[in-house]
């Protein structure tokens, strides 16, 4: 879809529908203003991302996967190089080998080997630190922000009918955006490598939505009790909705139930050529899949509960949700740590 035209205000229609969309080429360049424009502040909190904040951001959407390609060979390589980056030592740019969703949506342990990849993480206060350089890698951050800034923008402003009518407390999400005082401060930036036969394990993703642009196929969506092949055409994004859109929307709109799998005979993309012996995953097999995702995660205190759109007459309503506790819950179990205990507050 292209929500500049005649589909503009019918993202969230169409993803009640399908559970992902893919976004036609330059569907962000209304989002920002022209090039070499600053991005400019909203008045009042200097913090505040609201969707006017971000217009003017002068770059087009990059993944950059040279560069990532050039940085995994630099960290498996050249590692005290790697290693010595302030960025990397004070761990606002990690690097996981082999990260690992250990259980299941239901919590049951996996009966399967642990994920075959590498992922570069980036979270949001990382992105807004001033108290690091990043010097030569101001790249990674620079392309965080204007990925965030469009699909943020996108969001806010086909929420915006739906929030009119919210007059919860001041930290309930639809009123954030009602008043344009959600930063979406728990957004992430994930750039993930995959080897021939790589994986990710089955698992819905915890914010609203997710943006992915990758260089070859290998993300499947299960769809009537079946895994489909999930890859856009070529310059096309693929956007899903994830567990907060679900509650946000009573029900309607459903998390996307996605997973990675990268055939063995997968070919290397001629954007992504083989790493060869420096660049192979773990010394053993050549990259031949990038993605790049960013998660849109609302702040650590808003309160995520049904619009009043989304809301049935006497019928029942998805309980409201803080999302730092439930995004501290969902990775505790995903990552099978100990479980803390959880906030018992009711919204």
């Amino acid at each position: 879809m292209d929500p500049r035209g005649p589909q503009r205000g019918r993202l969230l229609e169409a993803l009640a529908l399908f559970g992902a969309v893919f976004l036609a080429p330059g569907w962000e360049e209304e989002l920002r203003g022209p090039v070499g424009d600053a991005p400019f502040e909203v008045k009042g909190d200097p913090s505040v991302p609201s969707a006017a904040r971000w217009l003017g951001l002068p770059k087009i959407l990059d993944p950059a996967f040279e560069k990532w390609r050039n940085l995994l060979i630099e960290a498996q390589s050249h590692r005290d190089q790697w290693a010595s980056r302030p960025v990397v030592h004070r761990r606002f740019l990690r690097l996981s080998f082999r990260e690992d969703l250990r259980r299941t949506l239901e919590g049951q342990d996996k009966g399967h080997e642990p994920d075959e990849r590498m992922t570069f993480g980036l979270s949001d206060s990382s992105a807004k630190s001033r108290f690091i350089d990043w010097g030569d890698l101001r790249w990674v951050i620079d392309g965080y922000q204007v990925l965030k800034g469009a699909v943020a923008g996108l969001l806010e402003r086909e929420l915006a009918p739906l929030c009119q009518q919210e007059t919860g407390p001041r930290e309930s999400l639809g009123v954030k955006v009602r008043r344009g005082r959600e930063s979406w401060g728990q957004s992430a930036l994930r750039h993930c490598v995959y080897p021939s036969d790589g994986t990710c394990s089955c698992h819905t993703d915890y914010g609203l939505v997710s943006l992915q642009l990758s260089n070859s196929p290998g993300l499947e969506a299960l769809i009537d009790g079946s895994w489909h092949l999930c890859e856009p055409p070529q310059g096309f994004s693929l956007l899903f909705a994830g567990d907060m859109l679900e509650r946000l929307s009573n029900g309607r709109i459903k998390a996307l139930v996605h997973r990675v799998r990268v055939e063995p005979s997968s070919p290397v993309s001629p954007s992504s050529p083989s790493l060869g012996a420096q660049g192979t995953l773990g010394g053993r097999k050549p990259v031949v899949r990038q993605s790049h995702i960013l998660f849109l995660q609302p702040d650590a205190d808003s309160i995520v509960a049904p619009l009043v759109p989304y809301q049935t007459d006497g019928g029942p309503c998805l309980e409201p949700v803080r999302y730092g506790d439930w995004h501290n819950t969902k990775v505790e179990l995903a990552f099978d740590r100990p479980m803390k205990s959880a906030s018992t507050r009711r919204w």
